[in-house]
């Protein structure tokens, strides 16, 4: 009786075991999305709005697992409200948006892509329509749930769960930082227009972003990349996010070139564009973090 109690329950810590929180974290947050998404009305703007809802419930869900089933703070998942974060953020912004602005200088460069309107932004005022504050609403929405989940969540729990007799604590957490990246862009790979190469470029993604957690044993630059990085694909510069159009971005362009280089119809985390620009900021990660500390960070603890 007590071996069969095991497979469940780690006396040792006073909680589930790690594959169990998981399986419960991730069941109670589906359901409660998928509640939340069955029980709205549908069209473009009401879309974005059920989406930003989603995220919010999303990562609510999370935090009260944290709470809950890991008996962990938040302090312990890597949430923080402090300068060191607020600086990591600006740099994780920074760093997204410049990388996006650079493959958009490219794309124009190679004449691949041109743009056919200045901008959406007055449009969208003069139509009280709300679009052009939809979008930013709908980039952090997305950047704090994903990152609160893939990198907050999933990333601590699987490295828990996989430390022991047979694996050292360094060596739980590169396999969780790969574990975590791959099951990132799986959950990619549903989009109409996915490709083994934005596939790809999804993981290499995740693992910028593990990266930097595991160096700084924060969220605050993962949040700031991913969200700039998807608001200037899509809400500034136009591009399709992942295969999806967004509603008034700052820039309509029209894009051509080869579907290799420019990702075509899923934007340009399909193409190599996408792959050059994170292989760039995947480089710069590793020396920020390595010239901060020299080793990953992340301890387990609940606190820390």
């Amino acid at each position: 009786m007590q071996r069969l109690a095991a497979l469940f329950w780690n006396a040792r810590e006073v909680r589930l075991r790690a594959a169990w929180r998981l399986i419960l974290q991730v069941t109670g947050m589906t359901v409660i999305c998928a509640i939340w998404q069955m029980s709205l009305p549908r069209g473009m703007t009401a879309d974005q709005l059920n989406d930003i809802g989603a995220m919010i419930l999303a990562t609510l869900s999370i935090m009260a697992a944290c709470r809950w089933l890991d008996q962990r703070s938040l302090a312990g998942l890597g949430w923080r409200a402090d300068p060191k974060s607020l600086k990591q953020l600006l740099l994780g912004l920074t760093l997204g948006a410049l990388l996006m602005s650079a493959l958009f200088a490219a794309a124009l460069a190679a004449g691949w892509a041109s743009v056919s309107e200045a901008s959406h932004l007055t449009a969208g005022l003069h139509a009280f329509d709300g679009g052009w504050l939809l979008t930013p609403a709908y980039f952090i929405a997305v950047g704090l749930a994903e990152e609160f989940y893939f990198r907050g969540y999933l990333l601590r729990n699987i490295a828990e769960g996989l430390r022991g007799r047979w694996m050292s604590a360094r060596g739980a957490l590169w396999t969780a930082a790969l574990l975590s990246s791959g099951l990132f862009a799986l959950a990619h790979a549903h989009q109409a227009q996915a490709s083994p190469l934005s596939l790809f470029n999804t993981f290499l993604a995740g693992m910028l972003l593990a990266i930097a957690v595991l160096y700084r044993k924060s969220l605050a630059y993962a949040i700031g990349f991913h969200i700039a990085w998807n608001y200037f694909q899509g809400g500034v510069f136009g591009f399709l996010v992942s295969g999806s159009e967004q509603r008034a971005p700052l820039l309509a362009i029209d894009l051509g070139g080869p579907p290799l280089w420019t990702g075509g119809a899923y934007g340009p985390e399909g193409g190599l564009l996408g792959t050059f620009a994170l292989a760039v900021g995947l480089l710069f990660t590793l020396l920020w973090g390595r010239a901060r500390r020299g080793s990953w960070r992340v301890r387990f603890s609940r606190n820390a």
